[in-house]
């Protein structure tokens, strides 16, 4: 801008100020759109630590209800060997 000013006859300070006022305005939007761009980055960040999260507690949740239904069959099954092994023992006239 303030090239084609000094080109088209204004003075040297006019063209300096519309050099300066260009300068920041420029800086003043990209500056913005940078910041945008940086605040979705982190929105976005977020939302994936949130998900990762959510997702990692879902599968410690299914391994500890895995664990549980484990131990209670084995638990099933030895009661069912004792109650086998006591009826074995067991006389045939008390069956």
């Amino acid at each position: 801008m303030a090239g084609i000013q000094l080109a088209l006859g204004a003075s040297l300070r006019r063209a300096s100020t519309w050099a300066v006022g260009s300068f920041v305005g420029v800086s003043v939007v990209v500056f913005e759109g940078c910041h945008y761009r940086r605040e979705q980055e982190k929105e976005r960040v977020r939302l994936i630590q949130e998900t990762m999260e959510r997702r990692a507690k879902e599968l410690a949740r299914e391994r500890f209800k895995r664990e549980q239904l484990r131990q209670k069959r084995e638990f099933d099954a030895k009661e069912r060997e004792e109650k086998q092994k006591r009826e074995r023992e067991k006389w045939f006239w008390q069956r």
